[in-house]
């Protein structure tokens, strides 16, 4: 006659899959507010440079390319959508309405996909970067941002004035 173990049932849904074993992160991450921020005020690149470095600091290096494509790829269709709602339309579009959309798609797609990584992230000892870090990082972005329209515009006019 064999006796099995009584009551040895895992309870699988309250058990969770640690991700990083045995060691404590140590880079940092941001937080989906801080991105939704630094988003809003330094634009969609910023946005894309902080949720690409929360992939880097979970190890998902192949996540890190596609943020990046997607970064690009939705800048360049914020400008040309900005320049012909704003410049061919007839109505009036307030200025902030085109960052308040991206920063709320930002936001959702973090929270989306980031949010229960980072959950995990945080609970296995990882930390959270300082406000003062996605401040400055804001600021650069934003600088970047503006001198790269400003050169766009520019070159816009000189092939207009001598095309």
């Amino acid at each position: 006659m064999t006796f099995e173990k009584p009551f040895t049932t895992k309870l699988s849904f309250i058990e969770q899959e640690n991700l990083f074993p045995e060691t404590i992160p140590t880079e940092k991450i941001y937080k989906p507010i801080g991105i939704y921020i630094a988003t809003f005020f330094g634009g969609p690149l910023v946005g894309g440079y902080l949720v690409a470095s929360n992939y880097r600091a979970l190890k998902e290096r192949h996540n890190v390319v596609k943020t990046w494509v997607f970064t690009v790829l939705g800048s360049a269709l914020i400008v040309v959508f900005s320049y012909f709602i704003n410049y061919r339309s007839t109505r009036h579009i307030p200025g902030y309405l085109f960052p308040l959309i991206y920063s709320v798609i930002t936001y959702n797609i973090v929270n989306l996909l980031q949010k229960d990584k980072i959950a995990t992230y945080i609970s296995s000892g990882g930390q959270f970067h300082a406000s003062t870090r996605v401040f400055v990082v804001t600021i650069i972005g934003l600088a970047v941002t503006i001198l790269g329209l400003l050169i766009i515009a520019n070159t816009f006019d000189y092939i207009q004035q001598f095309g």
